[in-house]
């Protein structure tokens, strides 16, 4: 919802852009687009290219309905619950796989299928050219609620990573990738954890802590 209120062509980043637009997309098992992209006129094409139009076209009248639902009164935030097919928002794998957005969000089970599928393998290779062609492109990988990335589990998704970035032509102390974690809940050491997770130097993270921010007087009706 935030990418969307931030991104949409009257959003405060891309309204100050103008016509340049920075594109994103969310790439998980319920994206639609499902396999590899559809290719000659096959029984199982063509129904693979109907459910995902139909997915489009349900998405597009998800934003009619929306939209007439703001038009009649209700507030404009709910209009930033909806993918708009019109908009910076990717909403297919296919069309991810032909042309990578600036910011991709998936998680670590599709991430890891899909360094080991052939479909978006051009993924991979159109980002290493991208972060090849110029010094000053960097790859920034977030990873929200770094706490949970604990014992086994998180160190299969630790070697994952390091396995992504080996795709990438980069090495873990590269100057061409920032690493950023989330969490509300690590305790002293994150920056020794955050540098075993990432395999990066301690000294290189900059941890920034907030205050939790306390409750007003309790109302009564």
């Amino acid at each position: 919802v935030r990418l969307r209120k931030a991104l949409r062509s009257n959003g405060p980043i891309n309204g100050a852009l103008g016509t340049n637009q920075i594109y994103f997309g969310r790439y998980t098992s319920a994206t639609p687009g499902e396999g590899a992209v559809p290719k000659g006129r096959q029984a199982f094409n063509k129904q693979k290219r109907r459910r995902a139009g139909r997915r489009l076209l349900d998405s597009e009248n998800v934003w009619t309905r929306t939209s007439d639902l703001v038009s009649a009164g209700e507030p404009e935030e709910i209009l930033f619950e909806v993918s708009k097919p019109d908009s910076p928002e990717i909403l297919t794998r296919w069309d991810m796989q032909a042309d990578p957005p600036d910011i991709l969000i998936t998680n670590y089970s599709m991430l890891n299928v899909m360094l080991q599928r052939e479909r978006e393998e051009d993924m991979f290779v159109s980002t290493k050219r991208w972060l090849d062609s110029s010094e000053s492109h960097v790859l920034t990988l977030v990873v929200d609620e770094l706490h949970t990335y604990r014992g086994t589990p998180g160190t299969e998704v630790s070697l994952m990573l390091r396995k992504f970035m080996n795709r990438l032509g980069l090495s873990p102390d590269s100057p061409k990738v920032r690493c950023v974690a989330t969490s509300a809940s690590l305790e002293g050491g994150s920056g020794n954890f955050a540098s075993e997770f990432f395999s990066q130097p301690e000294e290189s993270f900059n941890i920034i802590t907030g205050q939790p921010v306390p409750l007003g007087p309790r109302k009564t009706l």
